[in-house]
């Protein structure tokens, strides 16, 4: 086992979690191979490979309604209970196509079956990325989210050849329920773990009374402002739009000739279980030992083309001979080099995109422009479904527009990259900050402007050097710009006032914590009042002490003790001591920085238990407390401490 771990970059206390989250994607991908095999099968041969053109178009409206609905609620409850609302729905979906199929014989049972795995396909792989996000930190994300999709393309093979051994035993509408099977191992084995080991350990409730679904819209408002703005992202607009033209054009055509080279719906089912457990093997082949070398021999930009090119030579060999061992090469294209080649490169131009415009980019390319681009593709399909040459040149024309456009993202990722890298190397850093002392007005205006820069990283470096800078002008400019920033840098922005002009910072807060639901900000906000010494919120404290979110309780805790409000010091040490026992990544971590604040030496046994945890985050932070601790340390605990902390695989830890 440790032999097996050190190949696979999983360290010994990862292990019980790595082995869960690789099940998971396990089931997921032999779901995924199950269901697309049955619902193509089924569509094609029941209800018509010529009405799949229509049923794309439908597909467009749903697929774009789903994804602004999840964007609205994902990040709102724990990524384990969307996951387990999103298995139950599916379950119920997968269970009564098969019942509407078998037994009632509904003809629209199969186009209903075929969107329900169409977005499934897309949601679960969608979330199962924000499921890790949420249960490992982001170095440990890195280096084992490989494995984790790895063993979802090893799933969808063993699912391959499940459909294809299974398909003439029980008939293919029965395999159905082989997938219901596996959603409800995934629903127990999620609820066992979770029964176990809790929540998911990063993540942060937030409050449920702001609309989230109004915040969605916006955040896809905002993103097409900056396509608009960006040439790179105006670019990779256009390229998707037209991928997504070819590649269902393509995904018609293919079908078609595998429904026509096929007599009945066994054997269709079959075919598309082995072709799925072939390609997938390949595409995983690939993943794995070829996309890292292929990137650093030859760059993002070559790697940008392969796919466009695979698309066009796909077609040429579709004009010259609409036959079954060019929809084969074509297969090859979609199944292969999409997931290995393709998806990973496309992920690292948006890397070259600044962080404030990624997430709504993404937002805008999944909500927007690919269920408008699929409704093209509906319309163009349905008008020339009838001529095969036809509805393939138009294909080909889109793959070549796709290609045009791939060539232009090369040439605007150079562009944007070394935009975004001028704007990190020349904003002056901590050097400067004696030479913007006294400057001439126009440079300090120039610091203003920056401060409301929409980039929101150069705005907090513009902020830092202003405060150094010109004092009151920071005071002027920066609480505007606080009431325009994202959470998390209105979080910053309030700290760095606080640390200037504490009460500025404080009447700002005041004035607007009533209009706040993100937890980390409030218990910010209420940390730089009881800083200020308002016992205006006196009152709240013994509400904010029990709340369930760790940060608002240690808020609260500071409170208490720092306006000594003896009669709920009890309820405070009794709240504080439980958090410092908890082992859920976030309740200790408050817990402990508190005791940074207010070192009780009562607790002093719990900070070194924290240092003995093996969890690193909680670890840099005990021993950061312990550095600056006033008191007087038993020698013989403190060293039996850091000689575990000694013996830690981090290096940060060992160092510390």
């Amino acid at each position: 086992m440790n032999k097996l771990g050190s190949l696979l970059l999983v360290r010994q206390d990862e292990r019980v979690r790595v082995f869960y989250f690789c099940l998971i994607f396990l089931l997921i991908g032999a779901g995924m191979a199950i269901g697309r095999s049955t619902a193509d099968a089924l569509f094609f041969k029941r209800y018509g490979i010529q009405n799949l053109p229509a049923i794309y178009g439908l597909l467009s409206v749903v697929f774009a309604v789903v994804s602004i609905v999840y964007a609205a609620v994902a990040d709102r409850f724990s990524a384990e209970r969307v996951f387990k609302s999103i298995f139950l729905a599916l379950l119920i979906a997968v269970a009564t196509s098969w019942f509407l199929i078998v037994y009632a014989q509904w003809a629209f049972a199969y186009p209903l079956y075929f969107i329900v795995y169409e977005i499934a396909s897309e949601l679960l792989l969608l979330h199962g990325a924000l499921y890790i996000g949420q249960n490992f930190e982001t170095l440990q994300t890195k280096r084992l989210s490989p494995l984790m999709f790895g063993s979802a393309q090893i799933g969808t093979i063993l699912g391959g050849l499940f459909v294809a051994g299974a398909t003439f035993a029980t008939g293919v509408p029965n395999i159905l329920l082989a997938w219901c099977a596996i959603i409800l191992a995934a629903i127990l084995a999620m609820r066992r773990y979770h029964s176990v080991r809790g929540a998911s350990l990063y993540y942060q409730r937030r409050s449920l009374t702001s609309n989230a679904l109004t915040a969605s819209i916006q955040e896809i408002k905002q993103g097409l402002h900056f396509t608009r703005r960006s040439a790179l992202l105006k670019a990779a607009s256009f390229s998707l739009f037209f991928m997504v033209v070819a590649f269902y054009t393509m995904c018609y055509s293919l079908n078609r000739i595998y429904t026509d080279t096929f007599p009945t719906e066994a054997a269709l089912g079959q075919f598309f279980g082995i072709l799925t457990a072939v390609t997938s093997a390949i595409a995983l082949f690939v993943q794995f030992l070829l996309t890292g070398r292929l990137l650093r021999r030859f760059g993002i930009k070559k790697l940008n083309i392969v796919f466009p090119v695979g698309g066009v030579l796909t077609y040429i060999g579709l004009l010259a001979t609409f036959s079954f061992p060019v929809a084969l090469m074509g297969s090859f294209v979609r199944e292969v080099l999409m997931p290995a080649i393709r998806r990973p490169t496309r992920n690292l131009f948006f890397n070259a995109l600044p962080d404030y415009i990624q997430g709504r980019a993404r937002a805008v390319a999944v909500s927007f422009v690919l269920p408008l681009a699929l409704a093209t593709a509906s319309g163009i399909l349905i008008a020339f479904k009838g001529s095969v040459s036809t509805f393939l040149t138009i294909g080909l024309i889109a793959n070549l527009f796709y290609v045009y456009f791939a060539f232009r993202m090369n040439k605007e990722y150079v562009s944007e990259l070394v935009g975004k890298l001028r704007d990190r190397l020349f904003l002056p850093d901590k050097g400067m900050e004696s030479m913007l002392r006294n400057c001439a007005d126009e440079i300090l205006k120039e610091l203003e402007r920056g401060v409301n820069h929409e980039d929101e990283k150069l705005a907090y470096g513009y902020a830092k050097l202003l405060c150094t800078s010109d004092i009151d002008r920071f005071k002027r400019v920066v609480p505007s710009r606080i009431e325009r920033a994202t959470v998390g840098y209105q979080d910053r922005l309030i700290k760095l006032l606080a640390s200037k002009d504490p009460q500025i910072a404080a009447d700002y807060c005041r004035e607007h914590i009533g209009a706040v639901s993100e937890f980390h900000l409030k218990s910010t906000m209420l940390k730089v009042l009881i800083e200020a010494g308002d016992r205006s919120i006196v009152p709240m404290l013994e509400e904010i002490v029990n709340h369930e979110n760790s940060r608002l309780a240690a808020a609260g805790i500071l409170g208490i003790y720092k306006f000594e409000i003896d009669e709920l010091l009890e309820l405070a040490a009794n709240r504080w001591q439980t958090m410092l026992s908890m082992y859920d990544g976030l309740g200790s971590m408050s817990a402990i920085a508190l005791l940074g604040a207010i070192p009780d030496p009562t607790f002093f046994t719990k900070l070194l238990e924290n240092i003995k945890s093996g969890d690193r985050r909680r670890q840099l932070l005990a021993l950061e407390v312990l550095s600056s601790w006033p008191h007087e340390k038993p020698d013989k605990l403190v060293e039996e401490a850091l000689n575990v902390a000694l013996e830690s695989p981090e290096a940060d830890v060992r160092v510390m």
